[in-house]
């Protein structure tokens, strides 16, 4: 498990959590494996959002049951 401190950067806690997730990747650029989860978690975020924002939606006429 990952705890990012206080004091550390965001791009920091990016880059431990890229390292635990792709270590060979890592091993060769920290920096990059940041990048990657960084926007890897990004697209996850937009996706769940654009999911989310259809579950909200109420009195759907695609499903009269539950009107």
């Amino acid at each position: 498990m990952i705890l990012a401190c206080a004091e550390a950067s965001e791009n920091a806690t990016w880059e431990r959590m890229g390292e635990e997730v792709y270590p060979e990747a890592s091993a060769i650029c920290r920096k990059t494996t940041g990048r990657r989860m960084k926007s890897k978690a990004e697209t996850l975020f937009a996706t769940y959002k654009k999911y989310a924002k259809r579950l909200r939606t109420t009195k759907s006429m695609s499903c009269p049951k539950f009107m």
